[in-house]
């Protein structure tokens, strides 16, 4: 029970920090869309993508590998944390001066080398970040973490778009970036002096710095892979049909990484969880993982086709008639929207566990089938072609995931209670199709329809909803939950908090 409260207390933190973040960037593209054009909006999507790719082989790896060891052994925060900015120094610069060589190769013109060369100060910047975020993250400080990322966010929306409306251009959204780095990695280390073990040369040690460049490893490259999954087609875009595709593309991408915020912040919620309980608890660590595999897909079905149902309005609303043939791309991308839903658990679960390669070998082989299937589409149907490749990897994802987390949990009643949620969202969709053919707006009935479906069949209880939700409310605000033997009150429902 304290796992799952905890994990809710996280998820609530990390959501809600998410929700503002994907506000501004969405603001900010929306902005950039207008004011930069295709082409414009597309060299920043590449500076965005390189600064990813190569922070994620090295940095974000050692960051989930400082998370990964704290968690598993608290009392090792102090000499962990000054192994890994030991270790993280190097690595910043050499992939700094990687990312600069990189667009070099690529063939782009000068004048994107050069922004991009001034964008790859941001990984020397972030160093000292990467380090106590990984400290934050295993102490359960999660809060923090999303209130430092809202004030990244924030200053780089004020000073980016303030530098674009100023007529600054392409070269106002690096600044913003640079300033907003510095911005979250000095509040960060006011931060790190009051809630993380103090730093010392002394506690540097040259095994456990190679043993944790061990740990890293598999990390930064799951880190890489996943990378390929979300902008590796963005890249291939704009070497080979240019970057008026890539623009278009990125924008329906806007749309699938703003769905995609629930899945992708449960991750970070019961990554440092079911580390813990992979060595605490197993009996738990079950009872965590079935529950999450089962309610994230059961609220990612809907969403992925109302998106599909809807892509077309969404696009005019968001974008503009400009924008208007990236429509499909959205609905193409609703089902990898679905398939992440589904995997996320998984690949969580995974993470978190002694199985590094199974994990690592997993997310390889959907990224060479990616890349493959981008190098054959991307001629042929250009960003269109960049779509169908993600819903390829996804699905290969989702399919190689499955047996490798039965394997950890042993059971099959979460794949039969997977089962039954695309079942009622069959029969869901058929209510929704049907209804549409009299009047479209009668199509909304086919949600009320599926939810029924899922309570008739058990999938989802009505108590266990109700009793979730005081219990966030009540640990958002510090309150005392009620006891076992207390009801719970909620309208015309009462409710018992055994049933939970």
């Amino acid at each position: 029970m304290l796992g799952n409260n905890r994990i809710i207390r996280n998820g609530a933190y990390l959501l809600g920090g998410q929700v503002p973040v994907q506000l501004f960037n969405a603001l900010f593209a929306l902005v950039l869309i207008r004011v930069v054009g295709l082409e414009g909006f597309g060299i920043v999507t590449i500076l965005v993508l390189l600064q990813d790719a190569f922070g994620a082989l090295a940095q974000d790896g050692l960051t989930s590998a400082i998370t990964w060891q704290i968690a598993r052994a608290p009392d090792s925060a102090a000499r962990c944390l000054s192994n890994g900015l030991v270790l993280a120094i190097p690595l910043s610069l050499v992939t700094a001066a990687a990312m600069i060589a990189a667009a070099n190769l690529l063939g782009y013109a000068p004048a994107v080398v050069e922004l991009i060369a001034w964008s790859s100060s941001i990984l020397v910047i972030r160093t000292l970040w990467l380090v106590q975020s990984g400290g934050f993250r295993a102490s359960q400080q999660l809060g923090l973490v999303s209130a430092l990322n809202v004030a990244h966010g924030a200053v780089n929306l004020v000073v980016g778009l303030g530098l674009v409306l100023a007529g600054a251009g392409l070269n106002g959204v690096v600044v913003g970036m640079i300033v907003s780095a510095m911005a979250k990695s000095m509040l960060a280390s006011w931060y790190a002096q009051r809630r993380l073990p103090p730093l010392a040369l002394s506690l540097v040690s040259w095994a456990e710095i190679v043993e944790l460049a061990t740990i890293a490893l598999p990390f930064g490259l799951r880190a890489l892979v996943r990378v390929a999954y979300y902008r590796l087609d963005a890249l291939l875009l704009s070497v080979l049909v240019g970057f008026d595709a890539t623009g278009l593309y990125r924008a329906a991408v806007k749309i699938y990484e703003l769905a995609s915020i629930l899945p992708l912040t449960l991750y970070e919620a019961i990554f440092p969880e079911l580390s813990r309980l992979h060595v605490t608890s197993l009996a738990q660590l079950r009872r965590v993982f079935e529950r999450c595999a089962v309610y994230l897909p059961a609220a990612g079905l809907p969403l992925a086709i109302t998106l599909a149902w809807l892509a077309e309005p969404l696009v005019l609303f968001a974008f503009g008639r400009p924008y208007l043939a990236s429509a499909p791309i959205v609905a193409t991308l609703a089902v990898a929207i679905l398939c992440v839903y589904v995997t996320t658990p998984m690949i969580g679960l995974l993470n978190s566990s002694s199985a590094q390669r199974g994990a690592t070998a997993l997310l390889v082989a959907a990224g060479v089938m990616r890349v493959g299937l981008d190098l054959l589409l991307i001629p042929r149907l250009g960003a269109w072609g960049a779509a169908f490749a993600t819903v390829g990897a996804e699905a290969l994802t989702a399919v190689l995931a499955l047996p490798l987390a039965w394997t950890i949990v042993r059971q099959t009643s979460f794949l039969r209670r997977l089962g039954i949620v695309f079942i009622c969202g069959a029969a869901g969709s058929g209510l929704a199709w049907m209804l549409q053919l009299f009047n479209p707006w009668l199509a909304l009935f086919g949600l009320p329809g599926y939810l029924a479906l899922l309570l008739r069949c058990g999938v989802v209880q009505v108590p266990r909803i109700a009793w979730r939700s005081v219990s966030l409310a009540s640990t958002i605000a510090g309150n005392r939950l009620p006891s076992k033997n207390q009801a719970v009150a909620t309208g015309d429902v009462t409710l018992n908090a055994r049933n939970s």
